[in-house]
């Protein structure tokens, strides 16, 4: 009788994984969408890379980045999307745009910090390389309010590491609109990435 029980438990367990199995086989599950949040420094210069690296223009930077996953087979996910960026620029890189004639700076400029605010649509192939470009405001502090410089950006930039946590360094150019001449940030700084919204593949 006993042996009876452990010959059809054995049967059912074997059943059970040969089944798990073969559900395996014939799907394939995709993580659709994906979620990043970065932030860091970014040293915001004039219309050269003239001494870009000082204390003085390094400020904190952040953002995030929500996109759809379009390849099918790849292991290494392509993403188009949406990036948001925001910025502090510290007033010697306000003073540097003044100084080269990067774009109009408003004589009641109180010399306060700036802030930079930014939307781009673009790409993160292989998961690790970003290509994007969008439009951005400065708002540049001065006497009682605020002065708004729009730009458009372009960016391109890496992301190392495909876990939970990456490192991210990006160069973006900011030209036209309110500006008489391009100027450069470059970026660093670290970000959490989240994979989600599964879709199914049944495998032939």
């Amino acid at each position: 009788m006993l042996k009876n029980v452990l010959k059809q438990f054995t049967a059912l367990v074997l059943i059970g994984i040969s089944v798990n199995l073969m559900a395996q086989d014939k799907y394939t599950f995709t993580p659709r969408m994906n979620l990043r949040i970065f932030g860091g420094l970014a040293a915001q210069n004039g219309a050269t890379y003239n001494n870009l690296i000082a204390d003085n223009k390094i400020g904190p930077w952040g953002g995030a980045f929500v996109g759809y996953r379009f390849d099918e087979n790849s292991n290494e996910a392509n993403y188009f999307g949406l990036f948001g960026n925001i910025a502090k620029i510290n007033s010697a890189s306000i003073q540097e745009w003044k100084s080269e004639q990067v774009a109009p700076i408003p004589q009641n400029y109180t010399g306060n910090v700036s802030y930079a605010y930014e939307v781009e649509a673009g790409f993160i192939f292989g998961d690790w390389f970003r290509l994007s470009g969008g439009m951005g405001t400065m708002q540049i502090p001065i006497t009682g309010n605020w002065h708004n410089t729009k730009y458009y950006t372009g960016t391109g930039g890496f992301v190392l590491g495909k876990g939970a946590v990456n490192l991210h360094a990006t160069t973006s150019v900011l030209f036209g609109g309110d500006l008489t001449k391009s100027a450069f940030r470059v970026s660093t700084g670290l970000g959490f990435n989240f994979k989600f919204l599964k879709s199914r593949k049944v495998n032939f």
